[in-house]
């Protein structure tokens, strides 16, 4: 591969279109929402740990905007590339750079400020460590593994399936003095986190383990993540690997980033039997897939693979540019509504005659305006779900009476609301010279 383009070179390409792709792409609701947090750290939230917060609020200390927002994930997702190019030999290190930039889930961890960006670091350098810790049993390398584990589960809290198909094909350790260091190291450094759960009546888990409203079988939600997955994994590239009989032969199956990507999928699928399935919760497999193939000992003719992984080459580069510019196409397609599109439509809000307390019903709409506007909005969950606005109160912080006239932004007319429209979920209703006493009566109705 590297007589077709070094490994380096790959480097400064993909950050220079990085570097473009931050700025000019429009924030999304999760990173609003996201940023919404930043503004209140914690050991804590009612949806996620606080990693993603921290590193938020950690960018937006130069600035605000979403260069600000989105850099210090960028340079993680750099991070992550890095190690894993540490982890193969050299000839395989450009065929690596190009596939994390082909993932989709891979290459979006340079670009947007989400969970999963540093859930992939710390999983990569969990493994990167875990790889040394096979070959030297040390108490410096014990503190390294306990400090990465724990900032794992401060990511995102499937992190403990990621340690535990690690440890599965590594249960030697469990006969070393050193393994009970990363145990106790981990403990003390998650405490925080697990008494703030504490304090707040175990939210997070209460949510993540019963909250979600499918628990049947839907057909559906089992097509949907197996397309998703040979999507996420370059769509004909693996299945071009499967047939090939001497690389299937060579493989090492009881290594670690077998557990990490074929049985995590596999895990995964076994879920979507139960719920609907968030494609990025497979992030860390897709790496952990890459680093399978590349460190086996087989020699993988690189055109070929090339001309497998043409079809999604054409896909990332479309969607990347559409991230930027939607050329109009935002009408037909659904998901670029969710972030073009919305600077007309705040200043449309804005040349309203709004009241001076603005209060909205869901987290994500309140989120984005606040993003925007650069001012924390309270959120009052009357038809929506709760989130950490919920935690937040902040309609009693604020002192917001019931009584109060306010402008209400929710997603249901609730009797001749001015309507923005959003093309993407549910329109934009704004209710002006109201007060929540009037709209939860309303809203009953």
């Amino acid at each position: 591969m590297s007589k077709i383009i070094n490994y380096k070179y790959l480097i400064v390409i993909v950050g220079l279109l990085s570097f473009a792709q931050i700025t000019l792409t429009p924030i999304t609701y999760d990173e609003a929402y996201y940023w919404m947090y930043s503004n209140f750290l914690s050991f804590g939230y009612y949806d996620h740990p606080p990693m993603v917060a921290i590193l938020i609020w950690f960018g937006e200390l130069f600035g605000h905007g979403v260069f600000f927002t989105r850099v210090v994930f960028m340079f993680m997702g750099f991070a992550t590339m890095y190690l894993m190019t540490e982890m193969i030999d050299k000839s395989k290190r450009s065929l690596l750079l190009l596939l994390f930039f082909l993932f989709p889930l891979l290459s979006a961890s340079l670009i947007f400020s989400l969970p999963d960006t540093p859930l992939l670091f710390f999983s990569v350098l969990l493994w990167y460590l875990t790889e040394k810790y096979q070959k030297e049993d040390s108490v410096k390398l014990s503190v390294y593994i306990g400090v990465a584990i724990a900032a794992l589960f401060y990511s995102k809290y499937h992190g403990l399936l990621i340690v535990l198909l690690t440890l599965i094909p590594n249960r030697n350790f469990l006969k070393r003095k050193t393994f009970y260091l990363i145990i106790i190291i981990t403990i003390l450094l998650y405490l925080p986190h697990m008494y703030w759960q504490y304090q707040n009546d175990f939210v997070s888990f209460k949510f993540h383990l019963f909250g979600r409203r499918e628990k049947h079988i839907d057909i559906s939600n089992i097509l949907n993540y197996l397309v998703g997955v040979v999507f996420t994994c370059g769509l004909l590239w693996p299945i071009w690997l499967a047939s090939k009989s001497r690389i299937r032969e060579s493989l090492v199956k009881n290594s670690m980033y077998f557990y990490n990507s074929i049985v995590f999928m596999s895990f995964i699928f076994l879920m979507s039997f139960r719920n609907q399935i968030e494609l990025n919760w497979v992030v860390t497999a897709n790496a952990a897939f890459i680093l399978w193939i590349l460190k086996s000992n087989v020699e993988i003719d690189i055109k070929k693979s090339l001309i497998s992984l043409s079809p999604i080459i054409l896909i990332v580069v479309v969607f990347r540019v559409l991230l930027v510019n939607d050329f109009g196409l935002s009408s037909s397609i659904d998901r670029l509504n969710e972030i073009h599109g919305w600077e007309s439509r705040m200043k449309e809000f804005k040349s309203l005659k709004l009241n001076q307390t603005i209060v909205f019903d869901n987290y994500q709409y309140g989120a984005l305006f606040s993003y925007y506007f650069n001012e924390i909005y309270p959120v009052e969950h009357i038809r929506s779900r709760e989130s950490h606005y919920t935690i937040l109160n902040l309609v009693q912080k604020y002192n917001i009476l019931e009584t109060d006239s306010i402008t209400f932004v929710g997603t249901k007319n609730v009797f001749n609301s001015y309507k923005i429209e959003t093309g993407y979920k549910d329109p934009v209703y704004v209710e002006l010279n109201t007060s929540l006493k009037e709209i939860k009566d309303r809203y009953k109705k």
